[in-house]
């Protein structure tokens, strides 16, 4: 199998790219301002930061997933419409980063809020 020299290129810089969305400064310690028996039943998820999820197999090690909604199901917090292609989003914290195809030849990487999907960058170059 032979790898071209721009999916080498472009491989290099989308990594650069994601590198970047980690930076920033240590979260702020919290003090609990709840009892736990009322937060028993939240859970936030790790960050899928990397191809293949936190420990790179696809597998997800988040137990105790409802099977059905106990009232309405939650509704959408937003929605693009992106380009083709075959990459599924990268999420690290408030980052939201995706690749994707618009039109024949032009190759993006979008960087979007994880929460509002309000765009933060994208870089776009020719493929």
């Amino acid at each position: 199998m032979r790898i071209k020299i721009k999916t080498i290129v472009c491989g290099t810089i989308a990594l650069f790219l994601l590198s970047a969305c980690g930076t920033g400064t240590a979260q702020k310690k919290t003090t609990q301002k709840t009892n736990p028996q009322e937060l028993k039943e939240t859970y936030e998820g790790k960050n899928w930061s990397q191809f293949l999820g936190p420990a790179g197999t696809g597998v997800s090690e988040e137990t105790g997933l409802l099977k059905a909604w106990k009232e309405k199901e939650p509704s959408i917090l937003w929605q693009k419409k992106i380009g083709t292609g075959f990459s599924a989003p990268s999420v690290l914290g408030k980052f939201l980063v995706i690749h994707h195809r618009r039109n024949k030849g032009n190759e993006i990487v979008d960087c979007f809020n994880s929460a509002t999907g309000k765009p933060i960058w994208s870089y776009g170059y020719k493929s």
